[in-house]
Parts: structure tokens; C-alpha cells; sequence
């Protein structure tokens, strides 16, 4: 419901009784939605002009997707037409270590609230997550390592389709030279 009056409003219809205006920009404004579950997924395939796909881990790019084609297909939408970014955490430096060192207090962090389905999907349990121990499994959940590593990391990515790649938190050590390293050595090795 949000989305068709966001788009009533981009319009510049009102979506409800009221006497009052609203300025809209020239050019249409591109509404994305955010998701990781496979009904919010589908949803965004139906409805949303993107999708902000949280990929934990990257390698479920393809599945993301397919939820996405799937909900598109089930209104008539070319699946073209919807601009699907895989959005991942990333973490780089020139210090590799120290790059998966920040990484891995993130997952720390946030692993034990992520679903389970999520975490079935990564081969994880939520209960893993108990030690306190980051493992290189759960570093998965990310990328994370020197420029060389990042830029494996998206080339699967762009192998599985994707055609819009989003970095996400932490970025790493020193976010200023994670993305000075990120403009300087990633992309240009991507293009």
C-alpha cells in the first residue's frame, strides 16, 4: 500500500482527501525496497521499480533474484525493467587481516539476529554464533580481505548477474581508505 501512494504522490495526485499540494520533481523518482526474505523479495519483484537485496552471503545473488523474477513474473513485469543491486557488507584495506578483523565484529554482532533461514541457507545455525568465535564460514556472511579479494567477490557476483553491486558497512578499518582502495582498485579492475 505504501509503495502506490508514494507513486500517487510522485504523481502528483493525493492518495487521500485533502485540499493541500505537493511539488513534484520532474523526472520520475525511482522507489527501491529492501529485503531479504523470500516474501519481501517477491514483493519487490511486483511492485518496486528496485530491490536492495541484503545478500548474506554474496553467493545468494542468484537466489535473491530468482524470488524477485518470481514475484515480477507473477503481475507481468519484465524482470529488466527492475534494477536489483546485490548489497553486501564489505570490508577492505590494504591490511587484509585488520580488514577481516572488522568484518568479523560485525558478524559478531549481528549474527545471532539474522533468520534462520538465512542462516540455513549460509550452512549456520544460529547457536553457532554462541562461542563468541568468528569463523571463516561465518566471515562469509560478507567480503572482506585486501582490494584482490574484493574484486573476486564482485566478479562472482557479476558471473551470477548481478549488474548494480552496493557496498555496505563496515567498509573497513579506515572508511576513508576503504573507499579511496575501493574507487582507486576495485571498480576500475570491475569495469
Amino acid at each position: 500500500r505504501a509503495i502506490r501512494e508514494i507513486r500517487t504522490l510522485l504523481a502528483g495526485e493525493a492518495p487521500w482527501e485533502h485540499a493541500g499540494r505537493m511539488r513534484i520533481p520532474v523526472s520520475p523518482v525511482r522507489i527501491y525496497v529492501g529485503a531479504m526474505g523470500p516474501r519481501m523479495l517477491r514483493m519487490a519483484g511486483r511492485v518496486a521499480d528496485g530491490a536492495l537485496p541484503l545478500l548474506f552471503p554474496p553467493s545468494h545473488y542468484r537466489v535473491a533474484a530468482a524470488q524477485i523474477a518470481e514475484g515480477a513474473a507473477a503481475v507481468g513485469r519484465d524482470t529488466a525493467a527492475i534494477d536489483v543491486a546485490a548489497c553486501i557488507w564489505c570490508s577492505i584495506s590494504t591490511n587484509s587481516e585488520r580488514a577481516r578483523a572488522v568484518l568479523a565484529e560485525k558478524i559478531e554482532y549481528y549474527g545471532p539476529s539474522f533468520s534462520p533461514d538465512l542462516m540455513a541457507r549460509a550452512g549456520l545455525r544460529v547457536s553457532d554464533f554462541a562461542g563468541g568465535a568468528v569463523t571463516p564460514q561465518m566471515l562469509a556472511l560478507g567480503v572482506a580481505g585486501g582490494p584482490e579479494d574484493v574484486v573476486g567477490a564482485c566478479a562472482r557476483l557479476i558471473a551470477s548477474g548481478a549488474r548494480h553491486i552496493s557496498f555496505g558497512p563496515p567498509l573497513g578499518p579506515d572508511p576513508e581508505e576503504a573507499i579511496r582502495v575501493l574507487a582507486s582498485e576495485v571498480i576500475p579492475a570491475l569495469r
